[in-house]
């Protein structure tokens, strides 16, 4: 990953209410471009281009960048036709974000980073595709979605009309 730019974000909050941000950080690794920018004293990541049914590796972004992005905007792959199919998050990561993947239906793989620690908002996967989610280091097993040790608490309807996870696994429990 490296910093490309600059750039200007429009996103959808949860209220539906847009909001545009100037003068955002663009990172790219050559196939995926992002946008980085702070928020309400949060540092949020959105998509700005991505590869349909590829592999969005953000595991090392944090360390090839030295931005530390800590979750995804609202909504960020809301119905996005051209998500990539396997999301890699960075350890830098410790929140989801509200909505981040729903009704998402081509995302089916996450790679959880190591600082995962809270689920805020709600409907994270609702009405997707997602079929596995594992802690970076953990055994990835089709059909499971393993939540890191962190997370202490998760809203409601995260998993709602998700029919490819047959296996929720809560190692916090």
């Amino acid at each position: 990953w490296w910093i490309s730019g600059k750039g200007t974000y429009t996103g959808i909050r949860e209220n539906n209410n847009a909001v545009t941000f100037s003068n955002t950080t663009l990172v790219t690794d050559g196939t995926f471009e992002m946008h980085v920018f702070t928020a309400d004293n949060v540092v949020y990541i959105a998509p700005k281009v991505c590869v349909a049914g590829g592999t969005l590796d953000m595991s090392t972004l944090d360390v090839d960048t030295g931005l530390s992005p800590s979750r995804f905007w609202d909504k960020a792959f809301y119905q996005y036709a051209d998500s990539p199919a396997v999301v890699k998050l960075p350890d830098s990561f410790t929140d989801l974000g509200t909505q981040a993947f729903y009704k998402n239906t081509v995302i089916k793989e996450i790679e959880f980073g190591l600082g995962m620690t809270s689920w805020t908002g709600k409907e994270h996967f609702q009405d997707g595709s997602l079929t596995t989610a594992y802690v970076r280091g953990d055994e990835r097993v089709e059909g499971r979605v393993v939540i890191p040790g962190g997370v202490t608490s998760i809203s409601a309807n995260a998993f709602n009309n998700c029919d490819n996870i047959l296996e929720v696994i809560a190692t916090n429990a």
